[in-house]
C-alpha cells in the first residue's frame, strides 16, 4: 500500500482514500490541476499494481497543517497495515520531510518525491 499526498479537482480534503483501479481514482478525485504531481504518483502507483491510499490537499506542497493530519492520520489509522511508500510530491518543508522521515524509518517505509523536491531538501 502506497500513501499520497495530492491535490484534485474534486473529493473530501483530509480524507484518506483507498482506490484500488484507476477507476476508483478518477471517481473520486478526478483530474488533476496544473502543475501538480499527487495524482500522477497515485496513477503510477496502481499501474504497477499497488493499493494507494489518497490523502487529498488543500494546495500541493502548501497546505501544511493538511500534511499534518494526514501523517497523524498515517500513525494512528494505519499502524498496523504495512505502508510501503509515502508520495509528497511538491513538499519542500523540511519539518514535513523530517517527519516523514521518521515515520518512513519506523516502517521501513520510502519516501516518493520529484526531483526537484529532492534537490531542495539535499540543499536546505
Amino acid at each position: 500500500m502506497i500513501f499520497v499526498f495530492g491535490q484534485s479537482e474534486k473529493g473530501a480534503f483530509c480524507r484518506p482514500t483507498i482506490c484500488r483501479h484507476l477507476l476508483d481514482l478518477i471517481h473520486h478525485f478526478g483530474h488533476p490541476p496544473e502543475s501538480t504531481h499527487g495524482l500522477f504518483f497515485a496513477t503510477q502507483t496502481l499501474l504497477l499494481e499497488h493499493t494507494c491510499v489518497f490523502f487529498r490537499v488543500e494546495e500541493e506542497g502548501y497546505s501544511y497543517n493538511d500534511y499534518l493530519k494526514g501523517l497523524d492520520i498515517l500513525k494512528k489509522e494505519f499502524s498496523t497495515v504495512q505502508i510501503q511508500a509515502i508520495g509528497l510530491p511538491g513538499v519542500g518543508s523540511n519539518e514535513l520531510l523530517e517527519k516523514t522521515e521518521h515515520f518512513c524509518l519506523k516502517k521501513r517505509s520510502l519516501i516518493l518525491l520529484n526531483e526537484k523536491d529532492l534537490f531542495d531538501y539535499l540543499t536546505a
